[in-house]
């Protein structure tokens, strides 16, 4: 097989050359997203939009999807939305952000961004992506002296004018609906549901949550398939919070589940499943 090399976050590296597929006066990467329209110039991003993360995003497959939500969450603490875009007809996106918080220019911050966080993540309803965004994990700086002590649990760092390459893989996701009873009255009419896991997206400390101000029907729209999760119901007595926690689930297929969680009157959360199809294990 023919090989060549090519440029990738600064290093040459040595590939296997794929079929070439010729459509139209276009050509296609059989099997790839074609990076060919990705800006490597580090002098065309303006000064604001300072940081660049390119890539494609593909279904299990291979198969390029199109219309994917791509965005950039940056800061220290607090993230904010500071970059978004969505994915072209081969997948492809290009997103070009810059930092939430701006420090005093110095000559070690020459763009006054400092060292934050920069989460990057691709969304489509009614799916996940495959190693829940930890490769999306990243950090911003434009410092010049040596990265920070702390910063250590970040995949890699952006920096100005040298974008960053980021694929991303999705996978179909299953769709909850469910009921929290509380047949001994115990809640108040404000409570929320947490869906939490041992392993979670990079950023969050929730896989998602829902506010039952006025009953007790919630919707889960993507629930990744093969990880563990639990849900966790939270109210307010008073100044004190109080919350009870499910057992861990875990679903083996991408199907809709329909689930009953009861607040006992010991004060503890029983989870049910009424569906059959790839019921948790």
């Amino acid at each position: 097989m023919k090989t060549n090399r090519r440029m990738t976050n600064n290093r040459t590296v040595t590939v296997a050359r794929r079929p070439t597929v010729f459509v139209a006066g276009t050509f296609l990467l059989a099997g790839l997203c074609y990076y060919g329209q990705a800006n490597t110039n580090p002098t065309e991003p303006p000064q604001k939009d300072a940081f660049t993360v390119f890539g494609c995003v593909t279904d299990a497959q291979g198969n390029p999807m199109h219309g994917v939500e791509v965005r950039v969450h940056s800061g220290m603490g607090t993230l904010m939305n500071t970059g978004h875009t969505t994915t072209d007809d081969k997948g492809n996106y290009r997103v070009m952000f810059g930092p939430r918080q701006l420090m005093p220019v110095s000559d070690a911050e020459p763009l006054g961004v400092g060292f934050q966080a920069a989460t990057v993540r691709a969304k489509r309803p009614g799916y996940f992506i495959q190693d829940l965004g930890r490769a999306g994990g990243l950090a911003m700086t434009d410092q010049t002296n040596a990265v920070p002590k702390w910063a250590t649990n970040f995949v890699a760092i952006v920096r100005p004018f040298a974008p960053y390459r980021l694929d991303f893989v999705l996978r179909p996701a299953a769709p909850v609906k469910g009921e929290l009873l509380d047949p001994g009255g115990t809640l108040p009419t404000i409570r929320i549901l947490n869906l939490k896991g041992k392993t979670l997206p990079p950023s969050q400390n929730v896989l998602d949550w829902t506010n039952l101000v006025a009953g007790g029907s919630f919707t889960f729209s993507g629930v990744p398939v093969g990880f563990e999760w639990w849900f966790e119901v939270e109210w307010r007595e008073g100044e004190v919070w109080k919350s009870a926690r499910a057992k861990p689930f875990s679903f083996r297929s991408p199907t809709e589940h329909r689930v009953a969680l009861t607040l006992t009157a010991q004060g503890t959360l029983e989870m049910t499943e009424s569906s059959q199809n790839g019921a948790p294990k």
